[in-house]
């Protein structure tokens, strides 16, 4: 082989195997942070309706029910729940309606009636937690008084939930 055919072949080889080779001299380094910031928010806020069933006015009972209030938020989020006070305008007695026939109910904290459920005015509550990230949810205790002068029919209302967080 000749002479400058063979050199070719070297510095060809030479080259490649130099390629492969860190040929710096010094390396530095330097750190950088990766950062996000979660905000609290709540999502999917869904609520049962309640139904007292067949309300019988000439019972000496009171009539019992509940309902749930569900919601998602971002895990470890303070959040609270209000209700409004519907048609009635007043927390003392929410009412459903057939015309201008009324039964007079309320919406509790609690199973054993004492707290009612509202917005924390007047001397009503409401319900706070804490989130867990998945659904979270509360039950509304409802009581319709016994012995209410009513006429035949179907009584209805609407409550609003509120979630404050």
């Amino acid at each position: 082989m000749e002479r400058s055919s063979l050199l070719k072949i070297f510095s060809v080889t030479t080259l490649s195997l130099l390629g492969s080779v860190n040929i710096f001299a010094a390396t530095a380094t330097s750190n950088f942070n990766v950062t996000a910031t979660v905000a609290n928010a709540c999502q999917n806020l869904s609520a049962d309706n309640i139904s007292f069933g067949t309300y019988d006015p000439l019972s000496g009972s009171d009539s019992t029910s509940t309902g749930s209030i569900s919601v998602q938020c971002t895990k470890d989020a303070s959040y609270a729940l209000s209700l409004s006070t519907g048609s009635s305008s007043s927390y003392t007695n929410r009412t459903m309606s057939n015309g201008t026939d009324t039964i007079n109910y309320n919406l509790y904290t609690d199973s054993g009636h004492t707290t009612v459920w509202g917005d924390g005015t007047n001397s009503t509550g409401t319900v706070s937690g804490t989130a867990t990230g998945g659904t979270d949810s509360s039950t509304v205790y409802a009581k319709a008084t016994a012995g209410q002068s009513v006429s035949a029919g179907s009584y209805s209302d609407t409550i609003t939930v509120t979630i404050s967080y």
